[in-house]
């Protein structure tokens, strides 16, 4: 081997050697399929033992299943305790020879981190139910821990084999080679992404500038003072409408549970009742005839009987309020909601009508995409510098170098 690698790359004579890293690849490749062909002999003696083991698993398994108690004058609780923990941990091993079956596909590396995981959490999840086990099955249980260490080895001969000291260096300086050409590319490309982010984030800024400008003009317009002067009528008429809400909710607010009450008595006023409960302001703009007005008239004659099962100060109270609820203050919040109402649509539509007002809105969005463009591209500018920055060839090549050098015995200057 050392007599090929001194083919490849230099004579006895000289003191240092200086090498293109292009001509490492072909004696890399060789010895890495080498090293890989001893690796799947490995993989699949290993693959194949483990699954003669987890055959031998599953047949304790069953014996274990099947098992007879030697004692079997435990009390009911303690025979559905060990019944418990004997179900459990024959779950957990089949799961267990599952998982292991699972991997028969995989790599070498993928084969023994998997099955050393399963492993491990087969033993964490069954110490106890083993534990248990011990005490009334002692010997149906010791051939299926015996296997299960068995199988551990297996996993673990592999991987000393799989990972084991013969061409360490050899496939450090292939890594290490393989990585110094990913980065040199990735950092050309990263270069050229940064120039393509900086063409971006200029005709980004160019375009919110010249949105701002379009945006200040407008704001500045006397068409945009007549919006600005609609958008605040609007937000006065809407005020009016929620306070005149609020204002009848407070009326209705010890209302609610008497309300309640007389629906569910009431024959004719029923569904109106509960409507009044629920949602009065709603309930007022349906009720053409203020048929309200005899709910209230029947509620009065049935809390002076006592019929709505309401305390004596509660009583009193619901029908003072009721007293007060006449035609002349629901006419009053009817008639006033209802143009309120017209004229907060009729502003709405006004609104929806201005020029101003839907340039406004489409300058604004064009802002906020463009402000979002803006920090995208910012925080990508960012990223691509430190990820440039953090890409140090010189680093990698004297790496290589050294590794070489210790394997060669010889002072190496690699030529890029």
């Amino acid at each position: 081997m050392i007599d090929l690698i001194k083919r490849l790359f230099s004579s006895r004579e000289e003191s240092a050697i200086t090498i293109q890293v292009g001509s490492l690849r072909e004696w890399q490749d060789s010895k890495e399929k080498e090293a890989e062909a001893e690796r799947q002999i490995a993989l699949s003696h290993a693959k194949a033992r483990a699954q003669e083991i987890l055959d031998e698993i599953k047949n304790s398994v069953e014996t274990l299943r099947t098992a007879k108690l030697i004692n079997p004058k435990i009390t009911t609780r303690e025979f559905q305790f060990m019944e418990g923990n004997r179900n459990f941990y024959i779950q957990r091993t089949e799961m267990l020879t599952k998982q292991i079956e699972g991997t028969a596909t995989e790599g070498a590396d993928s084969f023994i981190k998997l099955n050393h995981a399963a492993l491990n959490d087969f033993s964490a999840s069954t110490l106890r139910s083993f534990q248990v086990l011990q005490q009334y099955f002692e010997h149906e249980t010791r051939p299926v821990v015996s296997h299960i260490a068995e199988l551990g080895r297996t996993i673990q001969e592999l991987d000393k084999r799989i990972h084991s000291e013969k061409y360490p260096q050899l496939e450090s300086i292939g890594r290490d080679i393989a990585a110094f050409f990913n980065n040199e590319k990735r950092k050309k490309e990263l270069a050229d992404d940064i120039v393509k982010i900086h063409e971006e984030q200029a005709a980004n800024a160019k375009e919110l500038e010249q949105l701002e400008s379009q945006k200040q003009a407008l704001l500045d317009s006397p068409d945009f003072e007549e919006y600005a002067k609609l958008a605040k009528e609007k937000e006065h008429s809407q005020q009016n409408l929620k306070n005149m809400e609020d204002g009848l909710n407070a009326e209705f607010c010890s209302l609610e549970r008497p309300l309640r009450k007389y629906a569910r008595i009431s024959l004719d006023h029923e569904t109106l009742a509960a409507a009044y409960s629920e949602d009065p302001l709603a309930a007022l703009m349906k009720d053409a005839g203020l048929k309200i007005l005899q709910v209230i008239a029947d509620m009065q004659g049935l809390l002076a009987k006592g019929k709505l099962e309401l305390k004596e100060k509660e009583t009193a109270k619901v029908l003072k309020q009721l007293g007060s609820l006449d035609r002349a203050y629901f006419e009053s919040i009817k008639n006033n909601y209802e143009k309120e109402t017209a004229e907060n649509q009729r502003l709405e539509a006004a609104i929806l009508a201005s020029h101003a007002k839907k340039q406004l809105d489409g300058l604004e969005i064009r802002l906020e995409e463009n402000q979002g463009l803006k920090h995208s591209l910012d925080e990508k500018e960012k990223n691509l510098k430190l990820k440039h920055e953090s890409i140090n060839l010189a680093s990698d090549r004297e790496k290589i170098e050294r590794q070489i050098g210790q394997l060669l015995k010889k002072k190496i200057n690699i030529a890029l």
